[in-house]
């Protein structure tokens, strides 16, 4: 919760912690049980040599932004954050983020027949493990029955371990980091399904089990 980042575009640190604080009191408070966590994890803990130092996270022992310090706060806070939720029986689904896309994967042009060229292809399984290092080395750490990390599923990559970025001429992103809605409905989707799946199902048993009361 005690942390922040210093984007000139937002409200700074104080009003930055307090909403933190604001939002984990209000799920303790209406006994919110499923908990969804989503973020552009590369920006805020600093992902291969693109990172902008204004928005990595940072705590109040914080001297110089970095990606190794960003990883040590969310390790720290959101430690903090976690024994709240869980001593409020919470479950939390931390969503893993999209491929990140090199700049200039969408360029290209129809032929002037109306034919496209060979679409081009996204960065590789490989790539995307790389892009993935610092959340897996955060959030792995607090991985277990009540903290579920939501990964990619195979359908993010082709046979080549490309990640999709067209399908039938259609973009699956806005920009290098941002899904469009078609894109959101092919590989977002199918991941969250399960996650809705099990919070109906506990849901449902939970309230058979205050119905026996």
């Amino acid at each position: 919760m005690n942390t922040w980042q210093s984007d000139p575009q937002i409200d700074g640190p104080a009003i930055q912690i307090q909403w933190n604080k604001d939002v984990v009191n209000w799920i303790i408070k209406h006994n919110v049980r499923e908990v969804l966590i989503v973020a552009r994890w590369e920006d805020r803990l600093g992902a291969f040599n693109r990172e902008r130092t204004d928005v990595l996270l940072r705590d109040r022992t914080t001297s110089q932004a970095s990606p190794s310090d960003a990883e040590r706060v969310a390790l720290v806070r959101f430690g903090e954050t976690i024994k709240l939720l869980r001593a409020a029986r919470c479950r939390l689904w931390i969503i893993s983020q999209v491929p990140v896309q090199k700049p200039g994967s969408f360029d290209f042009e129809p032929e002037d027949s109306g034919v496209v060229r060979s679409l081009p292809s996204g960065v590789t399984r490989a790539e995307y493990t790389i892009q993935q290092l610092p959340f897996e080395r955060v959030f792995g750490r607090f991985e277990g029955d009540d903290i579920v990390i939501v990964r990619e599923h195979g359908h993010w990559f082709d046979e080549e371990d490309r990640s999709h970025i067209f399908d039938r001429h259609e973009r699956l992103y806005d920009d290098d980091n941002h899904v469009s809605v078609y894109g959101a409905e092919l590989l977002v989707k199918p991941i969250l399904k399960p996650v809705f799946v099990s919070i109906r199902r506990a849901h449902a048993q939970r309230e058979r089990r205050r119905l026996l009361e």
